[in-house]
């Protein structure tokens, strides 16, 4: 998308702010599937972003810049803590499995035997 007077180099990178804003916050609430949703309108304002790099002014690229790499950093952080959080749950989980699975003894004595497969599912 190359920059028009109906649409600025500006008007490109607030559309693109205004989307790193939305699932920053989504991430922060933990609503994963809310940023997620948002990822396809992510990957067009980036696109149109890069085709109007080479035309914007140079300094409402440069004003545009600092705010765009604060919101892609604080969007990064967001990401990996998000990420963290989603390994801690699998790692609870399976220890439970594991738990729940070892060998233990029935009531006649003998040894029990383990569990069966075990599948999870959770509605995103």
């Amino acid at each position: 998308m190359k920059p028009s007077m109906e649409t600025s180099w500006t008007d490109v990178a607030n559309a693109l702010a205004e989307i790193l804003e939305a699932e920053n916050a989504a991430l922060r609430a933990a609503d994963y599937a809310a940023a997620a949703r948002l990822l396809p309108a992510k990957r067009a304002a980036i696109a149109r972003m890069e085709a109007a790099e080479a035309t914007g002014p140079r300094h409402e690229i440069r004003d545009a810049a600092g705010r765009l790499d604060r919101l892609a950093q604080q969007n990064r952080n967001l990401l990996a803590d998000g990420m963290g959080i989603q390994a801690q749950v699998l790692r609870i989980i399976a220890g439970a499995i594991r738990s729940a699975s070892a060998a233990g003894y029935g009531p006649s004595g003998l040894s029990a035997p383990g569990f069966g497969a075990y599948a999870l599912s959770a509605k995103v």
